[in-house]
């Protein structure tokens, strides 16, 4: 598959800096929260998120790391509840991906 990112890592990161310039747009002061579900090794989840955090300093990050399995049962829980709580969802899983772009889950950038 072919990318105009260098590294996955890269793509991440955009989609991180994608989903904050969305909240800070939408907020009436400087900085924000942003929730991220992960199923990233803890260790590269960390990176990820010490790499958003140091561009974008203002914005609280509260991430959740878990198993994508478990992550998609707490999403399709919260999905039930009306109440869905990540702003950006990390897994490398085509087929829960594509369900949810299905299903009108998964917002455009």
């Amino acid at each position: 598959m072919k990318t105009a990112f260098r590294t996955p890592l890269h793509a991440l990161l955009l989609l991180l800096g994608l989903a904050a310039s969305t909240l800070l747009q939408a907020a009436d002061a400087p900085g924000g929260k942003l929730v991220v579900y992960t199923s990233q090794a803890p260790e590269i989840a960390q990176q990820t998120i010490d790499a958003f955090k140091a561009a974008y300093p203002a914005v609280e990050v509260e991430w959740t790391r878990n198993g994508t399995t478990q992550l998609m049962n707490v999403l399709r829980t919260e999905m039930m509840s009306g109440q869905v709580k990540p702003d950006v969802l990390l897994v490398a899983d085509a087929i829960n991906l594509g369900a949810l772009k299905k299903e009108g889950q998964l917002y455009s950038y």
